[in-house]
């Protein structure tokens, strides 16, 4: 299921681990959003993992859970983002 991922993260060395955590997972596609295509299985390791690189009374992250037809119902304005593994994007 595609995942998106939206984090506010206040310490740099926090916010760069949780980047380069997320991006094993899938791709940055704003500063502070990844999207990623995850199997069901996978979620509740990644959010043990997450909360293990934040500090859960300074940061904030958000994770959403997409149903498939998000992306064909989505739209992008703007400058658009490379993205190399799959062509789908939230705005």
């Amino acid at each position: 299921m595609i995942t998106a991922v939206a984090y506010d993260i206040i310490d740099n060395r926090r916010r760069q681990r949780l980047s380069k955590l997320l991006g094993q997972y899938g791709q940055r596609v704003q500063k502070s959003v990844f999207e990623m295509d995850l199997e069901d299985k996978q979620l509740p390791s990644l959010i043990r993992k997450i909360e293990k690189s934040i500090d859960l009374s300074e940061d904030s992250v958000r994770i959403y859970r997409l149903p498939a037809d998000a992306i064909q119902l989505s739209l992008w304005l703007g400058r658009k983002v490379e993205v190399s593994e799959k062509g789908y994007y939230i705005f």
